[in-house]
């Protein structure tokens, strides 16, 4: 009984000095950013309709009439299918204190993907001739976005390296092989860093100024990593 006692506790110890070496092997944790700008070679567009008036059925009309020669023009310009996303109508009723009547308002939107960023302005211009008459928003993206994920993912490795080896040269040790590597998830690939943007549409000549200026899209990573010292 003497002897099974003594076993189990030089077993424990064994435990112990185990766990201990593995908390303290010396390491140091840092973090890395890498960051790639590209040109982008897509946009999303996301435009809408709007008309007021006196009946549902007449606004309902009038938007439902605009959306259809917003879809042909699209149709024309061979945007694909796939590529064009139309919302559902929005319908309501307000009360006019000036006319001290009701007013009906409807409203619709279509995100459209251009893969082509050169079409951009022929697009604008015709949808602004169509009837569109909002401009929601516009955004840039890249086709080759987990291309450019992996270039900053290496960038981010690279620039944690190089702190450990400056932190660890201080240190008078070495930096070992790494053993904890975690990524937040903060490239902005869905949000473009514009260096100019304006979008100008003369409805009634279809004169438009080629007003885009894309600028460049900022793909950032940014890693914690965990390397041995030694």
């Amino acid at each position: 009984m003497k002897k099974a006692g003594i076993l189990i506790a030089l077993f424990l110890v064994s435990i112990g000095v185990s766990a201990q070496n593995k908390t303290d092997r010396p390491g140091i944790s840092v973090n890395g950013i890498g960051i790639v700008n590209v040109t982008p070679d897509q946009v999303l567009i996301n435009v809408g309709v709007s008309h007021e008036g006196d009946t549902a059925k007449e606004v309902k009309n009038k938007t439902d009439k605009d959306i259809d020669a917003v879809l042909n023009f699209l149709k024309t310009e061979k945007i694909a299918s796939k590529n064009i996303k139309t919302e559902y109508l929005n319908l309501n009723k307000r009360y006019d204190h000036s006319s001290k009547s009701d007013r009906f308002y409807a409203s619709q939107s279509i995100s459209i993907k251009l893969e082509d960023i050169t079409k951009y302005e022929t697009v604008i211009s015709g949808l602004m001739q169509s009837g569109i008459n909002r401009i929601n928003g516009v955004a840039f993206e890249s086709s080759k976005i987990e291309l450019y994920k992996t270039q900053a993912r290496k960038k981010a490795i690279q620039n944690a390296r190089e702190k450990a080896e400056t932190y660890a040269d201080a240190l008078q040790q070495e930096v070992g092989k790494a053993f904890r590597v975690s990524e937040m998830n903060n490239y902005n690939g869905g949000s473009p860093v514009y260096k100019a943007m304006q979008m100008e549409a003369n409805s009634s000549s279809g004169n438009q100024r080629n007003t885009l200026a894309v600028g460049e899209m900022e793909i950032k990573v940014e890693i914690a990593v965990s390397f041995i010292l030694r």
